[in-house]
């Protein structure tokens, strides 16, 4: 590939990236994006990276190509090499991730904070089924053709599709939990409407080849999502 094509793509991931953060940060949901759109966020790596190792499975040896790989953290890593009930234990630390983070800055009064909590109270099913789970191409230019959802910019991908359900099931309940421990945030805001229609429709991806290990995944996931 040449400087100038290199130089092109990146100039087009910058434009994309801008532009799908800037419909997000309309809607007032700054932690949330923080903790699954945001690659660079070292807190989170920092904190998937000691569960990751606490939970490495003894027969793992440390340095090796799967030790690489699960050390990072990411769900689908977990459920393809140690398997999808470790998967759905990765994923519920990483709700948690949020619930903390936000139920922190809501006990420091934070009025954003207070915002994202009503916004999800009112919300959170409609915005998961048509902004997470309806992924477009990812934007980065070494995924490029990947789908993830929140745009394109979901860090952790299989969040939006494999394990959507998994995933949902546990947001909802984190919703649930911070609504009943802050009801004066609920009561502060009210309903918050969101109106995924009158956004325009995402284009459609690159068909993908999809695997017998995907699809079994996926129906693992659907399954056992609400247990």
């Amino acid at each position: 590939m040449t400087m100038k094509k290199i130089l092109k793509e990146w100039k087009e991931f910058q434009q994309l990236n801008e532009a799908s953060y800037g419909e997000l940060d309309k809607l007032g949901i700054n932690i949330f994006l923080r903790n699954f759109a945001d690659s660079h966020n070292i807190d989170k790596q920092r904190a998937m990276y000691d569960w990751s190792i606490a939970n490495m499975p003894s027969d793992i040896e440390e340095g090796s190509l799967e030790w690489s790989k699960l050390k990072n953290g990411y769900a689908h890593t977990w459920a393809e090499i140690v398997g999808r009930r470790e998967a759905v234990r990765n994923i519920q630390k990483q709700v948690d991730l949020w619930e903390e983070d936000l139920k922190n800055a809501l006990e420091a009064k934070d009025e954003k904070a207070e915002r994202e909590l009503a916004f999800f109270n009112s919300n959170a099913e409609e915005f998961l089924e048509k902004k997470v789970k309806n992924v477009e191409s990812r934007k980065d230019v070494s995924y490029k053709g990947q789908g993830a959802g929140l745009g394109g910019l979901m860090d952790d991908w299989f969040l939006g599709r494999n394990a959507f359900t998994v995933f949902k099931a546990k947001m909802l309940r984190a919703v649930d939990r911070l609504a009943k421990n802050h009801p004066e945030a609920i009561e502060k805001h009210g309903k918050i409407e969101f109106s995924p229609q009158d956004q325009a429709p995402l284009p459609d991806l690159p068909t993908e080849p999809v695997s017998q290990r995907a699809k079994d995944l996926e129906a693992f996931f659907a399954k056992y999502g609400g247990k």
